[in-house]
């Protein structure tokens, strides 16, 4: 597969997951509004196109680059959104007077820098490798060795921690 055609399917792939997620929140929407037969009719669109999503992977397996050079595209991109990427995002939304949205900003900028944190210390392979790794349901943190009591960037309770499971 050439590296253009690569690109497709992986941008493809971006595009059925985002509209597997858009269409799960509609679903979820029209349910709430008495809308069954439309929640469902969008939970079936959803799964389709997570299914799609699914078979694009299957597709790139094996096919991707070099894991050494993913790992620094991927270190550069968290290192970008924790320094200045969210955080721009989330003053431009300040501005605007959407100060919620601008919140959830600033939490995404926190989290890319923990999870920028655990991408060195992953590719260090350092000694002190926690056995368990848990993901707030909520913002995204990744806690080692066991879920905080408390999230460190949103304040979820720690049954909003979900293991990390290999």
């Amino acid at each position: 597969m050439t590296d253009d055609a690569k690109q497709q399917v992986m941008l493809a792939h971006a595009a059925e997951t985002m509209a597997a997620a858009r269409n799960r929140l509609y679903a979820a929407k029209f349910q709430r509004e008495g809308r069954p037969r439309l929640a469902r009719t969008f939970t079936a669109l959803a799964l389709a196109e997570e299914f799609h999503a699914q078979r694009m992977l299957m597709h790139l397996r094996g096919r991707m680059q070099d894991g050494d050079a993913y790992l620094e595209a991927l270190r550069a991109g968290k290192q970008k959104d924790a320094a200045a990427g969210f955080g721009r995002i989330a003053a431009a939304l300040a501005a605007m007077g959407k100060h919620t949205m601008a919140e959830a900003f600033e939490q995404f900028a926190q989290v890319a820098g923990n999870h920028l944190g655990l991408i060195d210390g992953a590719a260090a392979e350092a000694a002190a490798d926690p056995s368990n790794l848990y993901v707030c349901k909520v913002c995204g943190f990744i806690a080692a060795d066991q879920p905080p009591d408390k999230c460190p960037v949103c304040g979820a309770v720690a049954k909003k921690f979900v293991a990390a499971q290999d």
